[in-house]
């Protein structure tokens, strides 16, 4: 970087210049490593499956989304950036949020907060949220990934159903084998 200024004598003549170097290497390293770093989170951001975003803790705006997010709440980014999920009505519970929000005050981050989300189709989203607290201009806000586990929820469901009726056929099949004479059961 080179800085230059005239030098001008008593009378306002000029008689040369003053001239200040300074080696900005270093600098320019370093806010290109910042560059590429940036470009990374923003590609790791935009190409995620699961749905993130940046949102203002106090009110709930979304400051970022990603394409995830658009996919899982069927709202473009346009539609959401300024606008809060529980504007959007997304939160199926809206309490939920709160208890989320005091969780993340309390430790700093939440991992694995299952809740009920709903899409603008007004379907219900089982979700897991994990939330970091960061701050961005001095505001607090929080990283949000949101895991659309419905899928995962009805398998559990299903599974529980068909352990149930299994453990009933088992029930009935000892109550029967109880009631057998001793002699049937030699055969």
């Amino acid at each position: 970087s080179l800085s230059a200024t005239p030098v001008l004598t008593a009378d306002g003549q000029y008689s040369g210049s003053m001239a200040i170097i300074a080696d900005i290497t270093e600098r320019k390293r370093t806010e290109a490593a910042l560059r590429k770093s940036e470009e990374r989170f923003a590609g790791a951001f935009r190409s995620s499956p699961d749905a993130v975003t940046i949102s203002r803790v106090q009110g709930g705006q979304f400051l970022e989304v990603n394409d995830g997010f658009e996919r899982m709440s069927g709202y473009s980014r346009a539609e959401a950036l300024g606008r809060s999920a529980e504007e959007l009505g997304i939160w199926a519970e809206p309490a939920n949020r709160a208890q989320m929000v005091q969780l993340l005050h309390q430790h700093g981050r939440v991992r694995d907060f299952e809740t009920s989300l709903r899409r603008r189709s007004g379907e219900q989203v089982h979700a897991l949220l994990s939330v970091e607290l960061i701050e961005l201009d001095g505001m607090p806000c929080m990283v949000v990934i949101t895991r659309d586990i419905t899928r995962r929820k009805q398998a559990e469901t299903t599974l529980h159903r068909h352990t149930q009726r299994l453990e009933i056929l088992h029930e009935v099949d000892r109550a029967i084998l109880a009631l057998r004479p001793p002699a049937e059961m030699a055969l």
